[in-house]
């Protein structure tokens, strides 16, 4: 399970005072690359991003529940 959430300018982490749900990238390539879009990241040398198997999202990034991307 994730403890960071990896959206741009975000610095919510697995804080114990702070009840926030956190999502892994989902294995579903179409949506993966959605999330992946959605997120903005780059790497350091302007090269696309890959999220690892541990990386996510905290709950504030999605809609009643369900993830928005």
């Amino acid at each position: 399970m994730p403890k960071n959430c990896f959206a741009v300018g975000c610095s919510n982490h697995n804080m114990k005072d702070k009840k926030l749900s956190f999502h892994i990238f989902p294995m579903d390539p179409d949506r993966r690359r959605k999330w992946v879009n959605a997120v903005k990241r780059e790497e350091s040398d302007g090269s696309a991003w890959t999220p690892t198997h541990t990386t996510g999202l905290c709950g504030e990034h999605s809609l009643s529940g369900k993830n928005r991307f």
